[in-house]
């Protein structure tokens, strides 16, 4: 079967599970994660839906209760395009081409690319769109269809950048927004290209300023979540559903194990889910990208691009590595460089 007919195949059978879950939410949330399992190919997919399973088994878990409001609260077309981009070409098509490359040639793929375009040593260099969109092509050729911005206040170009992203619909975006940034031109355009996944930066500004971009997101239809560096987690997921503020759907939170609650008690991201008591999903942001390339490949790859074309390379055993520039190499080449493969075998993923 070809890569198109089964991408047509499981696009239709998505479609029909969403409208399964707007007419009858409790059988259509348990059939649409049926139809996942049944259309899984890798060791991760088939583990993701089994976990699945158990989460919303009962109509009083938060997770039924997050896979219902997502359902009800995301456009349609927006949520079948992100999820057949991020399920099917990253995490299916994308894994295989990722294995088959690292098998033959003995370096490590990132699933997801991190383009963190903030300003470093008082630098204002801003990467151009040229660059982003050869990264993009490159990066898509070797498997990697997952890409995260991170972008600062007052971003200057944001609209070459949405450009660039709407040349490349294949693929699933997330963009790390400052809450300033997210006004109604930007919101409106996200909704439009359908692939990105608008997280706000709840750690910038003022709460009234971050309530309204995620009020401003949701309001639209769009695929958002909120994210931050310092603040405990449990705390920040407390807080929301004490104020009653617009909830996201995920929370990203950086490096859990370096924050600390004030009741001294565990901040794993693992048992916050597992007593989870809001429908938001949260994600250990680099932990949770290391483990599912570990089980789409045999070792975690994270590959930073900066805003003045740097590049960083980390990988599982602390080894870490860099210096190289994508201005002047390609993105196979740093790969080779600075991600070398320690065995040449895969498991199924």
């Amino acid at each position: 079967m070809t890569d198109k007919l089964s991408y047509a195949i499981i696009r239709s059978a998505v479609e029909k599970g969403i409208r399964d879950i707007q007419a009858d939410p409790g059988r259509g949330v348990r059939g649409l994660i049926d139809l996942g399992e049944m259309f899984a190919i890798g060791r991760f997919q088939k583990d993701f839906f089994q976990v699945a399973q158990q989460m919303v088994d009962s109509p009083d878990s938060c997770y039924y209760q997050l896979v219902d409001r997502t359902v009800r609260s995301v456009d349609k077309d927006l949520l079948v395009t992100f999820g057949m981009n991020l399920g099917y070409n990253s995490w299916t098509r994308g894994a295989s081409l990722i294995r088959e490359t690292e098998d033959r040639e003995g370096f490590n793929i990132p699933w997801m690319m991190v383009l963190d375009l903030l300003p470093g040593d008082g630098s204002a260099q801003v990467l151009p769109a040229g660059e982003i969109a050869r990264v993009l092509r490159e990066g898509r050729a070797l498997g990697t269809y997952c890409y995260c911005f991170f972008l600062p206040e007052g971003y200057p170009a944001m609209e070459e950048l949405l450009s660039v992203l709407g040349a490349e619909p294949d693929c699933a975006f997330v963009l790390f927004l400052p809450p300033a940034l997210a006004d109604e031109a930007l919101v409106q355009k996200i909704h439009r290209l359908g692939t990105i996944f608008a997280a706000v930066d709840l750690d910038a500004g003022q709460p009234e300023e971050t309530r309204r971009a995620t009020r401003l997101l949701l309001e639209h239809r769009c695929l958002c979540g909120g994210f931050t560096r310092r603040a405990d987690l449990v705390r920040a997921l407390d807080s929301v559903r004490e104020e009653e503020a617009p909830l996201p759907f995920l929370f990203f939170l950086w490096e859990a194990s370096g924050h600390t609650p004030e009741d001294g008690g565990d901040i794993r991201v693992e048992k916050i889910r597992e007593q989870l008591r809001v429908p938001v999903f949260p994600v250990d942001f680099y932990e949770d990208i290391a483990h599912i390339d570990r089980n789409i490949s045999s070792e975690a790859c994270l590959i930073t691009i900066r805003s003045d074309g740097r590049v960083a390379a980390t990988q599982d055993g602390g080894r870490a590595a860099g210096g190289l520039n994508i201005y002047t190499t390609p993105l196979r080449d740093i790969l080779k460089s600075t991600a070398p493969k320690r065995g040449r075998s895969t498991p199924g993923g």
